[in-house]
């Protein structure tokens, strides 16, 4: 019988499904959705992703539908793996607008919203930019 490995994530991953674009240190932009979300980072399934070189910054922008204008979350990641389909990052940084509009997605996207609240006080993942 196999162990199961422990899971060393600090944050609860949701599946979320968002137009993605990443921009890398050479302004490439690559273009996927994302697999999953957690106030630590996000897995981005693309068909680039081999190309994205592992350690590196980027910019990652989710797009946001269903208002009049598509809102869009910009964050600053490191590239933590890249496989053949798709790439995991984690976040750096955010600024202050679009951490409330992270959070707000994040709620509203929780079957449990108190707990994901409670997790944030302990485990904030994310720093938020004050500029």
């Amino acid at each position: 019988m196999k162990k199961k490995l422990k899971e060393k994530r600090k944050n609860v991953r949701y599946h979320i499904e968002l137009d993605a674009v990443i921009t890398l240190q050479d302004n490439t932009s690559i273009k996927g959705k994302t697999k999953n979300l957690s106030f630590g980072g996000s897995y981005l399934n693309c068909t680039d992703a081999i190309s994205m070189p592992e350690g590196n910054t980027c910019f990652l922008e989710l797009h946001l539908k269903g208002t009049p204008q598509q809102n869009v979350i910009k964050f600053l990641c490191n590239i933590i793996h890249v496989q053949d389909d798709g790439v995991g990052l984690q976040f750096i940084d955010i600024d202050i607008v679009g951490y409330e509009q992270f959070k707000n997605l994040m709620v509203f996207n929780s079957p449990d919203p108190d707990a994901l609240l409670a997790e944030l006080v302990q485990h904030p993942g994310i720093e938020i930019r004050g500029d």
